[in-house]
């Protein structure tokens, strides 16, 4: 099923001894392959955890240079010996965000909603398809806009893998398929189980909890079981035609599934009902 995660599962777990490169104020993240270092009131460090293992930032900022500046995506300053240096988002990942924050109204989450599809849109266009789309990984800037980062997916050409960073979505986020392909309609599914997280505040599957199950692949199975028997949370919000038809793959583009957001903010603008289903 998801071979390559429960690969990653079974791995000896290794004690990180945390690092400062020069210039590196303060650490205020961790992933899987990197620190996340404060650098100054405008600038990060993102560097790896082991210093000869640089093959995900390199990745990295070969894709920002080959997706261009945008709104939507976080800046890079180019990579340096220790690693590659960011623009600063001063209101953390939107997954900490939403969870911290009690009330927000309909329309900032649909901004929030709109904003990603955006910067969807846009590595789409240049044949990047992102492939680790998660709340944890997308930042918010001093104005709450919507900046994606971690850009580790694929860059494909003439049909071609060409660029490969490795990384690939979450269970809770990942469309069951064949194979390790990645494409829009993995993205967009994703994406459903994204704006699930905005909407709600909670995962897909809340009631899943892996201490629950014996070990970690079970508990993936079964959520990989659940997607793939379209046995999908019957949750009202204003976006939930928009999760169910990324879910059930209804979507060709971003540009599509933008629209319909457009479509729903402009009718909540206007005072007009919005349908939750």
């Amino acid at each position: 099923m998801i071979s390559n995660r429960h690969e990653l599962l079974s791995c000896e777990i290794i004690d990180i001894e945390q690092r400062f490169p020069s210039g590196v104020i303060s650490i205020i993240g961790q992933g899987t392959s990197c620190f996340v270092g404060l650098v100054d009131h405008q600038t990060v460090l993102k560097y790896p955890l082991f210093p000869d293992n640089r093959f995900r930032i390199e990745v990295e900022q070969k894709s920002l240079e080959h997706v261009g500046p945008h709104p939507r995506v976080v800046e890079s300053a180019g990579l340096t010996e220790d690693g590659l240096l960011l623009r600063y988002a001063q209101n953390g990942t939107l997954h900490n965000y939403i969870s911290q924050q009690s009330k927000l109204s309909t329309t900032q989450l649909l901004r929030f909603c709109i904003q990603i599809a955006e910067g969807l849109m846009h590595l789409h266009s240049r044949s990047v398809y992102y492939g680790a789309l998660r709340p944890g990984n997308i930042l918010l800037d001093e104005n709450l806009d919507i900046k994606l980062a971690d850009i580790q997916g694929v860059l494909i050409s003439n049909g071609k893998v060409v660029l490969d960073g490795l990384a690939r979505e979450s269970s809770m986020y990942y469309m069951p398929r064949d194979g390790d392909r990645m494409d829009t309609t993995t993205d967009l599914f994703a994406f459903g189980s994204t704006v699930h997280f905005i909407m709600t505040g909670q995962e897909v599957f809340p009631d899943l909890v892996p201490t629950a199950y014996g070990d970690d692949e079970e508990y993936e199975n079964e959520i990989y079981r659940r997607f793939t028997d379209k046995e999908l949370p019957d949750v009202s919000h204003p976006c939930a035609t928009v999760t169910q038809r990324c879910w059930r793959g209804m979507y060709d583009s971003a540009e599509q599934l933008l629209m319909d957001l457009e479509a729903l903010i402009k009718r909540l603008d206007a005072g007009t009902s919005v349908s939750v289903m």
